[in-house]
């Protein structure tokens, strides 16, 4: 399945992945077949279910070790041949999500991190497509894959602009973290770390968006 990862030469700069959306709506579609609610364990087999339905799933650890930590909440594999930049989850977690603000951070579901980089798509570039998982002993990785971005990390002061001219506020008692009313999201984690700057533009690759 993830073969591409390893072998360059038969690959073209297509990371062989979905849109996030869509992806989310096939594991609601499973979701919603089972009967049985969206918690986190029932959305776990979902997605093994839906991974095996689309053959998007790879047993092989020998693919992992080539992966190196990247956060919280990535572990990363920087392709440069492909121009590509591959993110893993960690084992047992989906990244991060905020459900109630005063509680800040959160680990997320697998659906509400298919939901996180769809929203990404939708508000800015349209760079992130999930390749599949990994699973080991029932444990899934979604794996997921962005074009590879070249440039500086911005000040906080282009970042604090960027947000402002894309309509968002700061949410007050909380770091990095910005509303938009008319568009119904909140940003977390809107450090200058997660954006590039491009030809003087802060370019957003790996922000929290929530649906209010």
């Amino acid at each position: 399945m993830f073969h591409a990862i390893s072998n360059h030469e038969s690959r073209s700069e297509d990371p062989r992945g979905i849109d996030p959306e869509t992806a989310a709506s096939q594991l609601r579609e499973i979701l919603g077949a089972s009967g049985k609610g969206q918690g986190i364990l029932s959305q776990q087999r979902a997605l093994i279910e839906w991974a095996h339905r689309e053959k998007r799933i790879s047993n092989s650890h020998h693919e992992l070790t080539n992966f190196r930590p990247g956060g919280l909440e990535h572990l990363i594999l920087h392709d440069v041949q492909g121009g590509l930049v591959y993110k893993l989850t960690y084992g047992g977690s989906f990244g991060r999500t905020v459900r109630k603000i005063s509680n800040g951070l959160a680990p997320a579901s697998p659906l509400e991190y298919f939901d996180r980089w769809a929203i990404h798509n939708d508000l800015f570039s349209k760079f992130t497509q999930v390749v599949g998982i990994f699973d080991s002993a029932g444990c899934p990785q979604i794996l997921v894959a962005q074009k590879a971005l070249q440039g500086e990390i911005p000040t906080i002061s282009d970042v604090d602009t960027f947000m402002r001219l894309a309509g968002f506020k700061p949410l007050q008692n909380m770091e990095f973290a910005w509303k938009n009313d008319a568009l119904g999201v909140c940003i977390f984690d809107a450090r200058p770390a997660n954006f590039l700057s491009i030809l003087g533009n802060p370019v957003p690759f790996d922000l929290i968006p929530v649906r209010l």
